[in-house]
């Protein structure tokens, strides 16, 4: 009798259901003494083959009168020579690598090819933005193989979304196995077949258990019969010669989403009836898949009918049996209820999955034209600095370090780190900025966008929390009061609404200064002069760090080396390092290193090639003592025995040479940083001139803020004042409710005639 005959007869025999460690110290009992995991392993097996169920962690014999489907087409049985593996899930589940998208190597074709329209028929990955658009197929991969769906039909029909199954056994999917099943051709399935196609890649083929029915207490006819069935598995179809064939690889329930809303209105409710069917707080791990996989917590159709069943036992029409469905049709107004039914049914997709596929696959579809008009180039197109990032080992130089002090005016008070960070704003595309509160984020964007407004460019500061604008705005005033910015909306003040032709307004109202431009050009003159020295001075301070910090490691890394030598050794090995015969110790070490792992005595023959390799290494040995005794008295190699013995002393020794070596070849890289750094100025000496420029800077900035307003505020003499004025009113008649296409032609060709104008201005709005 075989271990698994043994199982299924203690099962059989147990009025109970019976867990893996209660038929663990069963078989102790009859002296067979196995681990849990084989057990488990048979158990696996057996409900493989049908003969067992597990119903809530413990393991029962199914019905001796169940029998399999004549279609149902399961994973292929276990031949003799398997039964010694444990039997573990299907490998053919979706990862990340199995992406077509993601996986360069050419997969073959699977049969049957499922019907699954990809993101497109030949995605196209070369061009600079092929990573862009093979992200983006990864991610339409992901989407379909995580998303949801809604079913859900009238009773009427019958034959075109939905079709009952006929089915006894344990036919149904279990979790962790392939499952599937062919349904020959019939007037119904053809009909069912041909609307299955018609949806396309919106909807999705699925089938439901069980089947829950909503019938209109007004009315008559099917009209009034909503169906819906409970839970779902997304199943991939293939048509054959009188045949549809279907499956799931990785068959896993689903909640029926457009069921759950409707029967349940409270989330409290839903959450409750999740959790007792086993979909919700799935961190437990299943003694029936010990190994911590996603099948460790699938349930099964027996227990999501127990759950139903303790959840809406007033709502059961029929005995809920998964092992034993019928096809037989329904009056055409049934009672509301449940009912013992497995459906097959064409479902939706899910409203935000839907969107979320279109949205990718339009923007997969775009040019690189119109690509490269958008913001993603920055991220995603950029493929030329990520490679030079890669190459940085094979003689490649990296980028310069940004010298912040030649980019970045003092407009409020920085530090270095924040000086950093605008001058990364001012001249990276991208710039990523994070830190907890009180970090200095706002101070650094503050500076930031004074800084461009002096360079004369255009700024929009936009943010979804209103306290990150407030906080900023608040910053970004003048010495003379004016603020340096347009607030186009507030939350504080719902009436505060800034357009186009508030700035027209203002640009009429306000007095224009004719000195200020010439003056402004004069303090940034001297700015960028200013900048440039500072800059200059910048360069030399951290060439001066940089050689500071690589002598500083390498004098940390001599240390270390040094720390548990005697003293003065150090000392010895620092005077003449490049006498010190490391490429001998290195060469010899090669040879006689392995000696160290040799614990137990050599054999005879062994001791006697040591004996003859011992006449061509001594010598050498011989030659590095003598160097190191005349240069290095403290470091020798102590060696007392002869032959085999002798050779494992001096291997025994020569990790403590090998570290001296290194310590020396340390000291020769150091000595040219010492030489280079005697030869520079001390960064003690620049830090008070970088200081001095950063104050009269800061002076500087806020006079260049003041008139740079001034520059901006009002309209000069050769001003067109009436056209503007009628471009004003022109723009406030179209928010009259009488206005109509003349009123739009005549403020069209306003602006068009007063652009011109304005951009010679520089009139921009930030």
């Amino acid at each position: 009798m075989t271990i698994s005959d043994e199982i299924l007869s203690l099962l059989k025999a147990s009025p109970v259901s019976l867990t893996a460690t209660d038929l663990c110290m069963k078989l102790r009992l009859l002296s067979l003494k196995l681990p849990e995991h084989e057990i488990l392993r048979e158990l696996r097996f057996l409900q493989k083959e049908g003969l067992i169920r597990i119903e809530g962690g413990s393991w029962k014999p199914t019905s001796a009168f169940a029998k399999k489907p004549i279609y149902l087409q399961l994973t292929k049985p276990r031949s003799k020579a398997d039964l010694s593996m444990p039997s573990v899930p299907s490998s053919d589940e979706w990862a990340p690598s199995k992406s077509p998208f993601l996986n360069p190597i050419s997969q073959p074709e699977r049969k049957p090819k499922p019907i699954s329209p990809l993101l497109s028929d030949k995605p196209d990955f070369s061009g600079p933005w092929g990573m862009f658009r093979k992200l983006l197929g990864y991610y339409s991969d992901c989407v379909r193989n995580d998303e949801g769906c809604e079913a859900s039909g009238f009773l009427q029909d019958y034959g075109e979304r939905f079709l009952f199954l006929n089915q006894t056994g344990f036919w149904y999917p279990r979790p962790g196995y392939q499952w599937g099943i062919t349904l020959p051709l019939c007037p119904d399935l053809q009909h069912f077949i041909k609307k299955l196609l018609l949806v396309g890649e919106n909807g999705v083929l699925v089938l439901g258990y069980p089947f829950q029915i909503f019938t209109k207490p007004n009315g008559t006819g099917p009209e009034g019969v909503f169906v819906k069935p409970v839970f779902t598995y997304q199943l991939k179809f293939e048509l054959q010669a009188n045949a549809l064939r279907l499956w799931d690889d990785d068959p896993c329930p689903e909640i029926n989403l457009d069921w759950l809303s409707y029967a349940l209105k409270k989330p409290d409710q839903q959450k409750m009836f999740l959790s007792t069917c086993g979909l919700m707080d799935r961190g437990r791990i299943d003694e029936s898949f010990g190994d911590g996989s996603r099948y460790s917590y699938a349930p099964d159709l027996k227990t999501l009918a127990a759950g139903i069943s303790t959840f809406f036992g007033e709502r059961i029409r029929e005995p809920l049996r998964p092992e034993c469905v019928s096809s037989s049709k329904l009056p055409t107004r049934p009672d509301s209820g449940i009912y013992n039914r497995a459906v097959l049914m064409i479902g939706n997709r899910t409203r935000y999955t839907k969107s979320l596929l279109k949205e990718l696959k339009m923007i997969a579809s775009m040019s690189d034209e119109k690509l490269d008009k958008t913001a993603l180039k920055f991220i995603f197109k950029s493929q030329d600095k990520i490679q030079s990032m890669a190459n940085l080992g094979k003689n490649q130089v990296p980028h310069k370090k940004i010298v912040h002090e030649g980019i970045v005016i003092d407009t409020c008070l920085l530090n270095n780190e924040q000086r950093e960070t605008v001058a990364s704003l001012l001249t990276e595309d991208i710039s990523v900025i994070t830190g907890p509160p009180g970090t200095g984020k706002s101070q650094v964007v503050t500076a930031a966008m004074v800084n461009a407004r002096l360079s004369d460019k255009t700024v929009l500061f936009a943010s979804r929390n209103h306290k990150a604008i407030d906080s900023v705005v608040f910053r970004l005033v003048s010495s003379d009061n004016r603020p340096l910015v347009v607030r186009a909306n507030s939350k504080e003040d719902p009436f505060l609404k800034t357009g186009f032709g508030d700035v027209l307004s203002q640009l009429l109202v306000e007095e224009y200064d004719e000195t200020a431009s010439d003056n402004l050009k004069s303090i940034i003159s001297e700015l960028s002069r200013l900048l440039e020295k500072r800059g200059q001075l910048g360069v030399q301070t951290n060439e001066i760090q940089n050689l500071r910090d690589r002598l500083g490691d390498l004098q940390q890394q001599m240390s270390a080396l040094a720390e548990s030598w005697s003293s003065g050794a150090d000392l010895e090995l620092a005077k003449m390092p490049q006498l010190f015969p490391g490429k001998s110790l290195e060469n010899l070490d090669r040879v006689i290193g392995s000696l160290r792992k040799t614990k137990n005595a050599l054999g005879f023959l062994s001791n006697l090639i040591w004996w003859v390799r011992c006449l061509v290494i001594n010598p050498k040995i011989k030659t590095i003592d003598q160097a190191l005794r005349q240069n290095f008295p403290s470091w020798h190699l102590d060696i007392s025995g002869r032959g085999f013995q002798g050779l494992k002393e001096a291997a025994n020794q020569l990790p403590l040479f090998l570290e001296a070596s290194k310590f020396c070849s340390l000291q020769m890289d150091s000595k040219p940083i010492e030489v280079e750094l005697k030869g520079l100025r001390q960064i003690e000496e620049l830090a008070p001139k970088i200081s001095q420029i950063s104050n009269r800077l800061a002076e500087m900035s806020s006079q260049a803020i003041c008139l740079h307003l001034s520059c901006w505020a009002g309209l000069p003499q050769d001003a067109d004042r009436e056209e503007l004025a009628a471009l004003k009113s022109a723009l406030r008649g179209l928010g009259h409710p009488v206005s109509d296409e003349a009123d739009r032609k005549t403020a069209q060709a306003a602006l068009n005639k007063s652009l011109p104008f304005l951009s010679s201005v520089r009139f921009k709005l930030s």
